[in-house]
């Protein structure tokens, strides 16, 4: 009998021609009572190559200490579990035998043989060999599971609201500003508001009691952050959000690359090792460039996340997004809509396409009953001369203007609206 860390090594398993089982709910979920159903049996554990797999592994063996008849540990000859092994075109019997001890793990993980200064070379030959591993997205196409990201905005632009929906949405299984989610526990921790303004946001966002994967922690941080590493390791959590980061990661000089990069990597490994997705709030520097520059601190804070999401307030109270990311395709500049009763959120348009349109109602305003250049529309709205054209542009395809001229300096084009749409300039969309 085979013991895997979860359904996909036990299909696999399966397929191979073995007898294999699981416990629900992944890593660190075994129970005592479970081992009473292989009494007298001889069991073979397969642990994952992680830090998780190797203690899911010692509390499986503990358990079965006295109960079954016989048990080792074993692990992929290739690749990190079970069902990468026998992907590779292994066989059952090919699982490699663990120097294992309850009181002392041998295996290192990747991550922790790298602090140690231990090397593994691997051929690149037997790496071929390895299944390609498909993206998982938490938030399609946006938020990488075992992932890490940032929201970044100045002062009260909206970035803990965005974060809050965020966590509704990924505890229900909504779609996030467009996007499928997959549904699972979230863990939001609040470390600069009180529980009281929480709560409020998210029951205006409409959360219930039947809202049982969202989980909240209004207060002081952990005196370390181990003490998070350990919850996420020992639990199944989807998403977990920092609110802010600073009041977490203990950093003296937030511009000091080394510091802050050595703050992060337990974060990073936490995401990793435990496939929840970490999502830390934090602050636009003055300046606010979007190229990642702009996040307040050393470059070290952009280069440690997967997705940064950056959030501006333009002109006029318009809230902007925009996300540079390491997989996946970055979100152009696009506006969104901040209902300010419910603390809902919602897509309006890229930017670009919707000051398009802005400027098209202008223009069809301006244009009634008379007829103008392109230079005096620009003047007279004030609008740049990218938007001006766009707009015109889409408003010749759209069949809404005349154009007269040749487009030359003393022959300029003339628009004029077409006979049909004169003083219907407001349904322009």
């Amino acid at each position: 009998m085979y013991i895997a860390e979860g359904e996909k090594d036990v299909h696999a398993i399966e397929k191979a021609g073995g007898v294999a089982t699981c416990n629900p709910f992944g890593a660190g979920k075994w129970r005592p009572e479970f081992s009473e159903h292989l009494s007298g049996a001889d069991v073979i554990v397969i642990a994952d190559k992680d830090k998780a797999g190797w203690d899911h592994a010692r509390d499986v063996v503990a358990s079965l200490s006295g109960v079954a008849k016989s048990f080792e540990v074993r692990q992929a000859a290739v690749g990190e579990d079970a069902y990468d092994h026998l992907a590779a075109g292994h066989e059952l019997d090919e699982f490699e035998p663990v120097d294992f001890s309850l009181s002392r793990p041998t295996y290192i993980s990747g991550r922790e043989s790298e602090k140690k200064g231990k090397l593994d070379p691997r051929p690149y030959t037997e790496l071929l060999s390895l299944p390609e591993e498909a993206e998982e997205w938490l938030v399609d196409g946006l938020l990488l599971s075992s992932g890490v990201s940032m929201v970044a905005a100045k002062p009260k632009v909206g970035k803990s609201t965005l974060a809050r929906y965020l966590a509704l949405c990924v505890a229900r299984g909504d779609a996030f500003l467009g996007r499928e989610t997959v549904a699972g526990k979230v863990f939001y921790i609040a470390l600069e508001e009180k529980l009281s303004q929480v709560m409020d946001h998210f029951r205006r966002m409409g959360a219930t009691e039947e809202d049982e994967n969202l989980f909240i922690h209004a207060g002081s941080a952990p005196d370390s952050l181990d003490e998070l590493r350990h919850l996420l390791i020992n639990d199944s959590w989807a998403l977990v959000v920092i609110d802010p980061l600073v009041r977490l990661v203990r950093i003296k000089d937030m511009s000091a690359y080394a510091e802050v990069s050595n703050a992060l990597d337990p974060l990073i490994d936490a995401a990793r090792t435990s496939g929840a997705h970490i999502l830390s709030v934090h602050h636009m520097g003055k300046r606010g460039e979007e190229n990642g520059d702009g996040v307040l601190g050393s470059t070290a804070l952009f280069g440690s996340v997967d997705t940064l999401i950056n959030l501006f307030k333009r002109a006029g109270g318009m809230r902007v997004a925009s996300t540079l990311q390491r997989a996946g395709t970055d979100l152009p500049e696009t506006v969104l809509s901040m209902d300010e009763a419910t603390g809902r959120i919602s897509m309006g348009g890229e930017v670009e396409l919707v000051r398009r349109d802005e400027a098209a109602v202008a223009i069809m305003s301006a244009l009634e009953g008379r007829a103008m250049s392109e230079t005096e529309l620009r003047e007279e709205l004030e609008i740049s001369n990218q938007v001006i054209s766009a707009s015109l542009r889409h408003l010749l395809d759209q069949g809404k203007l005349a154009r007269e001229g040749r487009g030359r300096r003393n022959d300029p084009y003339i628009y004029s609206l077409q006979s049909e749409n004169s003083g219907l300039f407001q349904e322009v969309v």
